[in-house]
């Protein structure tokens, strides 16, 4: 009987945790280490794009006296890719963010949203979206340069045990 009500328990917090996701609060201090978090590619004209994960928040939910099933927590991440010209100089950005829950055992994207910032004027911004897909975020902008259209994609998964690459 035991077995069946933790079952039962773990089955709606899982489910209201995916209809109603929790947000964490940091204070803004960034847990990711080294440069197994960034990525850069390097263009044939000298510019480059930098792909890197640039935030954490995990936040273990706590359900009090309930000792039968692990909590359910959530992590939210993000990740930035960030166009430089020849020079060095930032032309663009696009941030996807994305709220995942886990529990030992599964995970879920629970949500996603994205954001984009233009540093050169030549410029500009002409698309986004994000979707969710089982443990994954995907986000996508579009820019343009002088007529000329730029897609990137970004691409966030969270393992059940909370680590989101």
């Amino acid at each position: 009987m035991k077995k069946l009500l933790s079952a039962l328990v773990a089955g709606v917090m899982t489910i209201s945790c995916t209809l109603f996701p929790c947000y964490a609060v940091t204070d803004g201090v960034s847990t990711d280490r080294g440069s197994e978090n960034r990525k850069i590619v390097y263009e044939d004209d000298g510019s480059y794009e930098v792909t890197e994960l640039i935030s954490s928040t995990p936040s273990n939910a706590s359900f009090e006296g309930i000792s039968t099933f692990s909590a359910i927590s959530t992590v939210t991440k993000s990740k930035r890719i960030t166009k430089y010209d020849a020079s060095g100089d930032q032309s663009y950005s696009f941030t996807l963010t994305a709220t995942f829950s886990y529990s030992g055992s599964t995970a879920s994207a629970t949500s996603a949203s994205y954001r984009y910032a233009i540093y050169d004027n030549a410029w500009s911004f002409r698309s986004g979206s994000t979707r969710l897909s089982r443990n994954t975020a995907y986000g996508t902008g579009t820019f343009s340069y002088m007529g000329l259209k730029r897609t990137v994609d970004l691409k966030m998964s969270c393992s059940a045990k909370g680590v989101v690459v």
